[in-house]
């Protein structure tokens, strides 16, 4: 049987530098790591440290601050287009395949359109040329994954980023594995409380707190994964401090970066290897 594999995505809110705290996830046990992209990251140094420290680097994430604009008429959503297709390149600087997209941003935007299908072809289309998978992640806006993925799962370099907070918090826990998980290639890991209020999606509850540490149903995501044979790597992405009007971290406070890091290891394995 293989071994199973863990990574965790760097930062958490903690002060370590990415150099750092590559050292301290490779301490704590990891197989790999995964970091944002931002123009100017020096992820080919990250990625060269990881190696050094052998580790895998699992993904980029892309920002997403302006995401809607791709679904939007005007430059706007050409030039952020063209600011993904950039993250395609640190990609191959890194030395990883994967690279994590949101579909939307904003809690009011369900209405997706056609607008966005030149832009996503010609990311995903750039994305095969470097030999790259785009993993669109669920977040807020539902409507939008499904239309990106019932209009170009066929692609191939296009795949799923299960995002197990996401699903509890924006997607009303509707099983999105069933929905796109015979396309996933990486995991966002983390728990949280819910929906505070079942009528007003916020990011104030998406916690990412450590799996176990909020209501997610563990044992069944775990059955989830197996079902459509998940032999990836098992990744976090966690954050130390509560959300704005929130207290939910305060068993996190006193740990240190690589006492947090050992926790949530322990945290995902003790479901994944019971």
């Amino acid at each position: 049987m293989e071994k199973n594999r863990y990574s965790i995505a760097l930062g958490m809110g903690f002060d370590e530098s990415i150099e750092e705290q590559i050292g301290l996830a490779a301490k704590a046990g990891y197989q790999a790591i995964a970091t944002d992209w931002k123009e100017g990251f020096d992820v080919a140094s990250w990625g060269r440290i990881a190696r050094d420290n052998g580790l895998e680097y699992n993904y980029l994430h892309a920002p997403f601050d302006a995401m809607h604009t791709v679904w939007e008429s005007g430059e706007a959503g050409d030039s952020y287009t063209d600011m993904l297709i950039r993250g395609l390149d640190a990609c191959v600087e890194a030395g990883t395949e994967n690279y994590v997209c949101h579909v939307i941003i904003g809690m009011d935007r369900h209405s997706p359109t056609p607008i966005a299908f030149p832009r996503i072809q010609r990311l995903l289309d750039e994305a095969a040329a470097r030999k790259v998978l785009v993993a669109f992640e669920n977040t807020e806006g539902l409507e939008y994954l499904d239309m990106v993925m019932k209009n170009f799962s066929q692609h191939p370099s296009c795949r799923f980023c299960w995002d197990t907070g996401h699903e509890l918090c924006y997607n009303h826990a509707q099983d999105v594995m069933a929905m796109f998980g015979d396309k996933l290639s990486i995991t966002h890991l983390d728990d949280n409380f819910g929906m505070t209020n079942p009528n007003v999606m916020t990011w104030h509850d998406d916690s990412h707190v450590m799996p176990g540490d909020g209501i997610a149903d563990w044992e069944g995501i775990v059955r989830r994964l197996h079902r459509h044979n998940f032999n990836g790597i098992y990744n976090l992405e966690l954050n130390r401090f509560s959300r704005p009007e929130r207290d939910t971290h305060a068993k996190y406070a006193s740990m240190s970066c690589l006492q947090f890091m050992q926790a949530a290891l322990e945290s995902i394995r003790r479901f994944v290897e019971q």
